[in-house]
């Protein structure tokens, strides 16, 4: 009878409630693995917006380069173009001696 009364005593004992301070390291516990999930979570979601604002600027940058080379499509196709580059040719171009003399 006393060993089954030591026995049930023995149970209880590890059993007892959470005083104050095992409450206090507890929510200090949660509390530093809440910080480290929201600092990898803002670090995650801040390389996101680097790749997202890159990708953007590279999307950009090559929407500039089609439309300067459809400007200058454009402007060689323009009769004025053609009549300059003609003019720009005849005047590089060595002057054929004539034999007329």
């Amino acid at each position: 009878e006393s060993k089954r009364e030591e026995f049930q005593r023995s149970i209880m004992r590890g059993t007892l409630a959470l005083d104050e301070e095992d409450c206090a390291h507890l929510d200090t516990i949660q509390k530093q693995r809440r910080e480290r999930d929201d600092a990898v979570k803002a670090s995650v979601e801040s390389e996101l917006a680097l790749f997202r604002a890159a990708k953007e600027d590279r999307t950009q940058s090559q929407l500039l380069e089609v439309q300067e080379e459809d400007e200058i499509d454009t402007r060689q196709d323009m009769p004025v173009a053609k009549a300059e580059k003609s003019a720009e040719t005849a005047a590089t171009a060595k002057p054929v001696p004539s034999s007329n003399q």
